[in-house]
């Protein structure tokens, strides 16, 4: 007995002295600010250690020590203060002069942490395969595995892979609720190129309005594999593989929607794929192709819209902790009672692509059915349906009894209009459903 208490202190002081030791650690790790302490990013990095967060004020960071910054192999925070509204690095880069946002490429592991900034015109030389072509805003390389996280990434371009990021030698990035549009690839992969053993995670991002000139106008992967989660890879342009190509077919994607995108496929090779929504088809367990109903990808809103089939329509047991708050920082699992679940899991069901279906907008607690009308059209009626009260920018769909449906979303004085062609002498119920999760009904009668 004396013997086995002996035994068990000794257990015990060892995880004494283990925690200790974190907690001198945790007391250790400080907050390096720029420009209040430093005067560029790469000063606060370069002084930082181990645990160490470098906290970057609101403001336009360019030229040297603001662009091509290297963590060093540092397992270090570098962050925005307020997020990528608020914070940009312009490489101002060219082929004739090159520069970048971020290298990582000293093994670095997910302890380096990029968060919460707009990087732009980051540009590579010309030249193909070698990575000083790669990677316009982000290279990650040499067994590197950065999180990447709430960036921004917008205008970059590589001569040869991966306008936005390139990962290359083994690495294996963690690239999570970022905005990843309008990159120019020279070659392949317009937002992400992955090859030579790099295995990147891409979680709750949109890849959209990206260009490729041969492969990948959102994801090329050469020798590489990613797994994708929650992402929207919409409206990205190139002659193969579109949206994706993957060579190896061993790359995942889950909840995602692929839409829009123009060249030869949406996806081309063999990817696994489940739970997503992909223009045209693809094979696999809970796929569908149907329209997603966007708030406004014109202007670049990927947002779900009320009535969208990509609501509840995703695999719950896909989504990873980190994963588990959408592209808008807001919950995931957000039932919407006017959608049937055509998902996996307990409910309520995940929503496909990047944001969750009625976090984006608050309701104004105002929003009505103001007017429901009907007009002769030559023999027939026609009803218009108008709206008011609501959150400007926010989507309604307007269902008649009928089960006829419209959709539409709110301009700028928070005010939307649906109208019905060919409505027959009757009365009718008509019912408005606002994104916000607002509801209202009204009947009208044509006579």
């Amino acid at each position: 007995m004396g013997s086995m208490m002996k035994r068990e202190w000794k257990v015990r002081a060892v995880s004494i002295g283990v925690i200790a030791v974190g907690l001198t650690s945790i007391a250790s790790a400080g907050t390096l600010r720029v420009p209040g302490e430093f005067p560029t990013i790469q000063a606060a990095i370069n002084a930082a250690r181990d645990g160490d967060r470098v906290v970057v004020a609101d403001g336009l960071y360019t030229g040297a020590g603001n662009v091509d910054l290297d963590f060093a192999g540092k397992a270090i925070t570098v962050k925005s203060a307020n997020g990528p509204g608020g914070c940009v690095i312009d490489c101002n880069g060219s082929a004739e002069n090159p520069h970048r946002g971020f290298v990582f490429q000293s093994g670095e592991t997910a302890g380096a942490v990029v968060e919460g900034f707009t990087i732009t015109r980051g540009a590579t030389e010309n030249g193909a395969v070698d990575d000083r072509f790669n990677g316009g805003a982000i290279l990650v390389t040499n067994f590197s595995s950065p999180t990447i996280r709430n960036m921004l990434l917008s205008g970059n371009s590589a001569a040869c892979w991966g306008a936005a990021i390139c990962c290359t030698r083994f690495s294996n990035p963690t690239i999570l609720n970022c905005t990843i549009v309008g990159n120019a690839s020279g070659d392949d992969g317009g937002a992400l190129f992955a090859w030579d053993g790099s295995e990147p995670t891409v979680i709750n991002s949109v890849l959209a309005q990206n260009t490729a000139d041969v492969t990948g106008g959102g994801v090329t992967l050469f020798g590489g594999h990613a797994t994708l989660i929650n992402c929207t890879i919409a409206d990205n342009t190139a002659p193969w593989g579109a949206g994706v190509l993957d060579t190896q077919n061993e790359t995942t994607l889950v909840n995602c929607i692929v839409t829009g995108n123009t060249g030869n496929q949406q996806i081309w090779g063999a990817p696994f794929v489940s739970y997503s929504n992909v223009e045209g088809g693809f094979a696999g367990e809970g796929n569908i192709d149907a329209p997603p109903r966007f708030v406004d990808a014109d202007a670049g809103n990927y947002r779900l819209m009320f009535g969208s089939a990509c609501v509840d329509a995703g695999n719950n047991l896909a989504v990873p902790q980190e994963g588990q708050i959408d592209l808008d920082g807001q919950p995931r699992f957000r039932d919407d009672p006017n959608t049937p679940d055509t998902g996996i899991g307990t409910p309520p069901i995940v929503d496909m692509g990047a944001f969750e279906f009625g976090n984006s907008l608050p309701c104004t607690g105002g929003e009505r059915i103001a007017k429901a009308r009907c007009r002769m059209d030559g023999a027939s009626h026609s009803l218009v349906v108008k709206l008011k009260g609501g959150t400007p920018g926010d989507g309604f769909a307007v269902r008649l009894g009928s089960g006829h449906t419209e959709y539409g979303t709110l301009n700028d004085r928070g005010a939307g209009t649906a109208r019905f062609q060919s409505v027959f002498s009757d009365e009718r119920t008509v019912d408005a459903q606002w994104g916000c999760g607002a509801s209202d009904s009204a009947t009208y009668v044509c006579n």
